[in-house]
């Protein structure tokens, strides 16, 4: 079941996993199963507007089982619980909780960590460029993220001198020449938050095997069009596969 760890959630982030007990319910409604594909366990981490708001649980319960959709994830498979963590939010912070749930999934699913999934969304992206970089992972999902935090700030401020105060950085593009493995990068090309052409150049700075996928007129927030799902199953399956 997917599950949003209890906890571990910073205000700025949620965690979501596939817990591995789960599996057999789980592979019995996912058509990779029906292949003979296993599922292997997925790490999302999502941006600071996802799990913030008092819907937020309802919304995501409804909407995960669409996060893969060709898997066909029955809701009754999904949890979420919003974590309850205190204190100011920042960049180590958010590393320190995002490896430990990344440590409870993996002891969960009886897995070493590198054998997870990645995904990282809008700033949860660049939370999962990091774990990937330090420490690798079966495979990394990078959508609509960014090259740096000041990269972000100084689009939107550029009198602000971001790149000179801000503390908390997440970046990104100089992290990620340091993971080597399959890599799926997705970018809305009308994105107003982060410029389509920091996703370009976060992934013209990653090592291969990386495919880039711009998705035609759609902004930051926007609902994922069917290529973005297209693209997602195709390059779990091929991760499933051991391709």
């Amino acid at each position: 079941a997917y599950r949003v760890r209890e906890n571990l959630v910073r205000p700025y982030c949620g965690f979501l996993a596939l817990d591995g007990p789960a599996w057999p319910s789980v592979e019995a409604a996912c058509e990779p199963a029906r292949r003979g594909v296993r599922p292997v366990p997925i790490y999302a981490v999502l941006g600071n507007h996802d799990l913030v708001l008092p819907e937020s649980p309802k919304l995501q319960r409804e909407e995960i089982p669409r996060f893969i959709p060709n898997w066909h994830v029955p809701s009754s498979a999904v949890e979420v619980v919003v974590g309850r963590s205190e204190g100011k939010p920042n960049e180590a912070g958010l590393l320190q909780d995002a490896r430990a749930a990344r440590a409870w999934l993996a002891n969960k699913a009886g897995v070493p960590e590198s054998e997870i999934i990645l995904i990282g969304r809008s700033l949860g992206g660049g939370v999962a460029v990091q774990l990937a970089a330090a420490d690798g992972c079966r495979g990394l999902v990078v959508e609509r993220s960014f090259t740096s935090l000041p990269d972000v700030a100084a689009h939107k401020s550029p009198w602000l001198m971001a790149r000179v105060i801000m503390q908390n950085r997440f970046t990104s593009r100089e992290s990620i020449v340091n993971y080597h493995g399959p890599l799926l990068v997705l970018h809305g090309t009308i994105d107003d938050l982060i410029p389509y052409e920091q996703g370009v150049q976060l992934f013209e700075a990653a090592n291969e095997p990386k495919k880039f996928v711009a998705l035609e007129g759609i902004g930051h927030n926007d609902a994922l069009p069917p290529e973005y799902h297209q693209a997602l199953d195709e390059f779990l399956v091929s991760l499933g596969d051991g391709t």
